[in-house]
């Protein structure tokens, strides 16, 4: 059986994730980050010799802006350039140390976040919450 959300319901869950999505920022504002900025840089720290097509894909952004966050990360001395050997055209992006400091900084500091709100709430429904956002995940993906 399907729950049908009224209202109420969904009322409730935007203003869970407006609550969240300001405290995420204002975590990241410490470290002089933006929530897009970090997911860029966790997707470098996390992967291999990325271009600026393996972040747009991976985090479903255009090319566009994509290349504007990596020269906002180029500017702020977070990430550099590196020559693809395989093709001349495209160019690797890695951290900087100073970058790889900053993304371990603010990740340490989301992870205090969601240790502090999940200990007050019971395993199974942080369990059951996690469930719920992974299968919303995949019906978003069987959409597009």
């Amino acid at each position: 059986m399907h729950h049908i959300p009224d209202k109420n319901d969904i009322t409730e869950v935007l203003d869970a994730f407006y609550t969240l999505e300001n405290q995420l920022s204002v975590l990241l504002m410490e470290s002089a980050l933006t929530m897009p900025r970090f997911r860029v840089m966790a997707f470098i720290e996390n992967h291999q010799s990325v271009t600026l097509s393996d972040i747009s894909a991976a985090l479903k952004i255009t090319n566009a802006t994509a290349s504007v966050l990596a020269k906002e990360l180029l500017k702020a001395e977070l990430i550099f350039y590196k020559k693809n050997p395989d093709d001349a055209r495209s160019k690797f992006i890695e951290l900087t140390s100073n970058g790889r400091d900053r993304y371990y900084i603010a990740s340490d500091s989301l992870q205090k976040l969601y240790k502090s709100l999940t200990k007050k709430i019971p395993s199974s429904t942080v369990k059951a919450g996690k469930m719920f956002f992974r299968e919303m995940k995949m019906q978003f993906k069987e959409k597009n």
